[in-house]
This record gives structure tokens, sequence and C-alpha cells, in this order.
């Protein structure tokens, strides 16, 4: 597939959402948490794509989770250059009223410890953040309108997708209706961004009943020499990190949950021991070997990722204690 290439509109490049916040929040971390919360893990999404459009699981699947979080970035950012720097909406009724209040009031709140839906100030970010709920709740009953632009098995070749097979094929739509009385119908992300604007989509069925504190994303504030303060959390007990520090507006918080942190701890420990005895057998395949290797990456990419954002390059080391993560 060719590289996508955009070319911004006159004043996108000024805007106020081009910042590194607005990209680590509302683009990186929902396509983040649909590969590692929803691809790589026994989830409906993950049993679904398997049963009804992968071919052959040692072939397709490792291509589509490569090829799905590039689709989703960049219709991300097709979406922001379609529509400009401060989308508002185009009509006023009670939808708009009410989604419109919600964003004030997290203008207005500058208390830590909501998800990203729950600090969402306008409409991309409030959207973006969304999807992999909207996603998570509708996957099961609605997948067919989720996975409409999918290549089905029986439309796959043996080593690839098959001819023609563009980044639209690797595309979420998403489900919507008019009304309770009507079915659903198949959306682009374009195309449901559009209905939010023009007031068909309710908050609930944006945001769902998901409580605003239930998990804490990771939020970023760059510092030049000076170490900002690390807090490990497990969002879903409530429990705080230990920490002797005082707490200071830079604090970073890192989404890793005990469950999360003993599967990747497993995954690299265990396939890790597995593949070096294949190694040392002559007759194994390599095939499995290729795959045992690509698991073990995957599961410490994940695991690295989400300690990376507390340990940036560009800042100098500090003679300090590091806190240490709670499990």
């Amino acid at each position: 597939m060719k590289d996508d290439k955009f070319k911004p509109p006159p004043g996108l490049l000024e805007c106020s959402i081009l910042k590194i916040e607005f990209f680590l929040d509302y683009i990186l971390i929902p396509v983040t948490d649909i590969y590692i919360h929803m691809l790589e893990k026994n989830t409906d999404l993950s049993n679904i794509l398997m049963q009804h459009f992968i071919a052959k699981p040692e072939i397709h699947w490792s291509k589509l989770k490569e090829c799905l979080p590039y689709a989703l970035t960049s219709t991300f950012i097709s979406i922001i250059l379609q529509n400009g720097a401060t989308p508002d909406f185009l009509l006023q009724n009670n939808n708009t009223i009410e989604i419109k209040t919600f964003l004030d009031k997290n203008m207005k709140d500058t208390k830590g410890g909501k998800t990203n839906v729950g600090r969402s100030t306008n409409l991309y970010e409030l959207f973006f953040s969304s999807i992999p709920g909207i996603i998570s709740r509708h996957i099961k009953d609605n997948w067919q309108c989720i996975l409409k632009n999918f290549k089905t098995a029986d439309k796959q070749m043996q080593t690839k997708f098959g001819e023609k097979t563009t980044l639209k094929n690797f595309s979420f739509t998403l489900p919507f209706r008019e009304s309770q009385d009507e079915p659903f119908v198949a959306l682009t992300l374009h195309q449901y961004f559009e209905k939010i604007r023009t007031g068909k989509v309710p908050l609930k069925e944006i945001i769902g009943d998901t409580p605003e504190s239930e998990n804490i994303t990771t939020t970023l504030t760059p510092s030049k020499r000076k170490r900002n303060e690390v807090n490990y959390a497990e969002p879903a007990s409530g429990k705080k990190a230990k920490s002797d520090k005082k707490t200071t507006n830079n604090k970073r918080y890192i989404t890793m949950k005990y469950n999360d942190y003993i599967n990747y701890k497993n995954t690299i420990t265990n396939k890790g021991k597995q593949l070096l005895e294949k190694l040392k057998n002559a007759n194994s395949n390599y095939t499995d070997m290729c795959l045992d290797l690509t698991t073990i990456t995957n599961a410490a990419n994940n695991l690295f990722s989400k300690l990376d954002v507390a340990y940036p390059e560009d800042e100098e080391e500090e003679d300090e204690d590091i806190d240490e993560l709670e499990l």
C-alpha cells in the first residue's frame, strides 16, 4: 500500500490542537487502547476478527494488527484536515446542547484523575477518545456494521489479503441509527463525526455509561532538566501509588493495571524460554519460532510503551530515588 500524503489546509498548522498532549492523549492512546486491550487479548473484537476475517492466522493476523492502527490514525488525521482547526456544531438541538455543556464543564474542571473522555474539551477530543468505547459496546451485536470494510476470510489469498487491498479494508465503521425503532447502519468515522456536529448523536451514545474516573490515562507535561514525578497507579482499584515526593503539576500517570503487568511479564519470560528451547532443537518449525518472537516483541513493546512516558530521552538524569511500582 502507498503511503498517505496529507496536505493541510491554510491555518491548520497554527491551530491550538497541534500539541504533543493532543496527539498523545487523543490519537496515540485511543489507537493503542484498541490494539492492546482489544486485539492483543481474548475479546469479542479479536474473536470475531479471527472467526470471520482471518483465513490463515499465522499469515493474516499479524498483518491485520499491523495495518489496523495505521488505518485508524490515518482516519483521525483525515477528519482533522476535512473539518479544520475548530469544528463546531452545525445546528442547535438537545443533543448538541448536552454535548456542549459536557465539554464546557470539562474545560472549567481542572481536577486530575479523569479519563481522556472526561477531560475532552472539544469535538475532536470527545470523538477520538470515545471510539474504543463505542466499538467495545457494539461489537458483539453489531460487528457487521463495525467491520463492514474488512475483507472476509473467503475473499483472502493464502499468503496475503488479496489484490486491490487498500487501507480502507482495515478501517472501522461505526453503527448508527436515527431512532430506536430503526436498524443500525454502518457509517464511516467521517460520517459519524458529521452526525455529531448535526446533533444526530446523543452524548450517552458517544461516551456510554462509563464512570469518568474508571481509568487514569497517560498525561504528559514535558520538562527539561527535572524529572517529573511518576505516579504508578492502578486506577481500577482506586489505590494510590506509593511515593514520598510532594504532588506537583508535572505529575505523570502511567496506565498499568496489575493483570496487564503480569500478562506482559509472563509472556516475555515464558515465551522467551520456549523460543530458546526451539532454537536448540534443529527440527523446530521456523514459522513457530517467528510467531514466538513476534509475541515476545509485542509484549515487550506494550510494556515499555506504558513506561516510556515517564522517562523521556531528552531529559537529563538526576541523582534521585525512582518510585517503585506497586503490584
